[in-house]
């Protein structure tokens, strides 16, 4: 699988890192840095973003499966950004949840929660978060399993 991921700020990771370190009574696996997937394919992805580093607001917390997330205002940007990605991807290779009109921005926090720990961790989560400002600095087109960044683009 490959995908195209955007990427914060150093005071928005450490902010998150925070977060997540309240959660320290469960086990949770090291992950890949904290992103926004935009797109994934099955195919490998030739295509390079024309923007700007912008701000998007992330404003709850909300479990998807097995997993908690931070979700984002779709504020223009982020909304263009998603079009652009989702549109470098021929249909037939592009994973099903990213799909054009599909795509649901989330940030991973934790993944892999059995329904014990997700209660926990969200009550923590929840008591502790404020929606706050984030500055996407970088996107990536990455491989998975195992993970590796293929291109690095830092926008100004």
């Amino acid at each position: 699988m490959y995908c195209i991921s955007l990427y914060f700020d150093s005071n928005t990771n450490e902010y998150i890192q925070s977060m997540i370190k309240k959660c320290e009574s469960i086990k949770i696996e090291d992950t890949i840095p904290f992103h926004i997937t935009l797109a994934a394919s099955y195919q490998n992805i030739e295509w390079e973003p024309d923007c700007s580093s912008f701000e998007i607001q992330f404003v709850s917390i909300a479990c998807l499966k097995n997993n908690l997330c931070l979700i984002p205002i779709m504020n223009d940007s982020l909304y263009t950004i998603c079009r652009k990605a989702q549109s470098s991807i021929l249909e037939k290779d592009c994973h099903p949840y990213y799909k054009k009109g599909n795509l649901f921005p989330h940030l991973t926090l934790i993944r892999h929660l059995n329904s014990n720990e997700l209660k926990e961790a969200f009550d923590i989560l929840n008591k502790q978060f404020v929606p706050f400002q984030s500055k996407v600095i970088k996107i990536s087109i990455s491989q998975t399993k195992p993970y590796q960044d293929l291109k690095i683009y830092h926008l100004d």
